[in-house]
């Protein structure tokens, strides 16, 4: 199964409300408005999606993320199927990255030199995606309830899952998409 996976869904009282988590104290009329309008997952997400080769380079992925404003990258083979996913977090700090760097300060730069720190963003840049990204990926459906949605992010500690309908990536959502459900930008 490529790395995907669908946790089961878990009944827990308050599941209506296992979203808000994220958000701390919400009005009692947005409460009111979740409760009474069940929304599936294919209603929050963002689409379409930015997506990588496994071929690119870790350099093409951080000038794509910052061009695009994403923190997060699916990975394509070339068949177009989701291999893994690339996210900031995964840049400089991630244990494939330290044997690159004396201890985390000095690729931080408080205890290197300039060029030190451009030889270690270059090394960093010049590596294939396939070699860094994660390969066990969580993802969803389109026709998942919202609820379900941030229990998984909840329960495994994520800010992203990529949405799927027929073995395509048709979507993303990211704890982002939650703010703007409550802001009333969904």
């Amino acid at each position: 199964m490529n790395g995907l996976h669908r946790p089961g869904t878990w009944k827990e009282p308050g599941d209506t409300l296992v979203m808000l988590i994220f958000l701390g104290k919400v009005p009692l009329s947005c409460v009111a408005m979740i409760k009474r309008m069940p929304m599936l997952a294919r209603d929050l997400m963002s689409s379409p999606v930015i997506t990588i080769s496994e071929n690119a380079t870790v350099g093409e992925a951080a000038r794509l993320m910052l061009e695009r404003e994403v923190s997060a990258l699916p990975v394509l083979n070339e068949g177009g199927g989701v291999v893994g996913i690339l996210t900031h977090s995964d840049f400089g700090l991630s244990p494939k990255f330290r044997p690159l760097s004396e201890n985390i300060y000095s690729l931080l730069g408080s205890t290197s030199t300039f060029e030190h720190l451009e030889e270690t963003a270059r090394q960093v840049g010049d590596k294939r995606i396939r070699d860094v990204m994660r390969r066990s990926v969580i993802v969803v459906h389109g026709g998942d309830s919202v609820e379900h949605v941030a229990r998984l992010m909840m329960r495994w500690q994520i800010h992203r899952l990529p949405v799927m309908d027929d073995g395509a990536l048709v979507g993303i959502i990211t704890r982002h998409d939650f703010l703007k459900l409550i802001a009333g930008g969904k």
